[in-house]
């Protein structure tokens, strides 16, 4: 009774995340709080192990990569494999990463058309003040897209940018620069 009385004790007194089971048994025990590593011999603590490992992480990721290495093909092969046995979660989620990124940077510079006032963001766009885009790609070395949204968060989001609607952009390049809407704004004040 006794020794049934001071296991039960010593379970209560323990942290749920730091209780296990014990074989069939249904009582808990303290978890340890430290492993050896079998492959480089360090001591390390539990979360540097992967549930149920002897060897800890920065060991059991070498082996992996030492593993991939000597697959025919190398990583490359490894990845595309990877790559082509899940593809459309793959595709989903690369297409949700590039839209969050689209969203953040369209929303830095305002999130709405400043020369007719659209907000519906797939109508959206970014453009280049100066109508030297083709130019700033060329240096940057992107084409457009999702790699330029990446260009302008990691340079800071440059000030010669702003947002303009697919609309806009596309009346003020064959327009001379100038959107009709910016001459029906301008024909009223003269």
């Amino acid at each position: 009774m006794r020794r049934a009385r001071l296991a039960t004790e010593s379970r209560k007194s323990l942290p749920v995340a730091r209780r296990k089971p014990i074989g069939t048994q249904r009582r808990m025990v303290e978890m340890v709080s430290e492993k050896t590593c079998l492959k480089c011999g360090s001591s390390e603590p539990d979360v540097r192990f992967r549930a149920g490992r002897r060897v800890c992480r920065p060991c059991t990721n070498q082996q992996e990569q030492d593993r991939v290495a000597k697959k025919p093909g190398g990583k490359k092969a490894w990845n595309q494999r990877r790559y082509q046995r899940d593809r459309a979660g793959h595709l989903r989620r690369a297409t949700a990463a590039a839209l969050a990124l689209r969203r953040d940077v369209i929303g830095h510079y305002g999130g709405i058309c400043v020369c007719c006032g659209e907000t519906e963001l797939r109508f959206l766009t970014i453009d280049h003040i100066y109508e030297d885009g083709a130019v700033c790609r060329r240096e940057t070395n992107t084409r457009g897209g999702t790699r330029y949204y990446y260009w302008v968060k990691a340079n800071g989001y440059p000030d010669f940018l702003r947002v303009l609607c697919y609309n806009c952009n596309l009346a003020t390049y064959r327009n001379g620069g100038i959107c009709p809407h910016e001459e029906e704004r301008l024909k009223l004040v003269a």
